[in-house]
């Protein structure tokens, strides 16, 4: 007797958790179907492409500004920080331009 119990237990169990798994599966399948808010305008590209390239500078300068206020030094730290905020605007550019090429293994 337990043991159809348990087995009609299972069994439900298995045919909600179907159900689930087809209902995720389908608003999966729908947002598939939506067209990605991008847009082919070259004037948005290279707007964001800019904004890309100088928050990131800007970023790496007031670090480096800051870590040069606060330890009494010489503007080494704004070399080092403006030279890796270019570095990030350099990799931030590339996952603009072929987001589905780069993979970090």
């Amino acid at each position: 007797m337990k043991i159809n119990q348990k087995k009609n237990q299972l069994d439900t169990f298995d045919q909600k958790l179907n159900n689930f798994e087809s209902q995720v599966n389908a608003s999966l399948s729908n947002k598939k179907n939506i067209k990605p808010d991008k847009s082919d305008n070259p004037w948005l590209f290279a707007c964001r492409a800019g904004v890309e390239i100088v928050s990131a500078l800007i970023v790496g300068l007031v670090i480096g500004y800051g870590l040069d206020y606060w330890l009494s030094t010489k503007p080494i730290f704004i070399l080092i920080f403006s030279v890796l905020g270019m570095v990030t605007a350099i990799f931030n550019i590339w996952h603009l331009v072929k987001p589905d090429d780069i993979r970090l293994k």
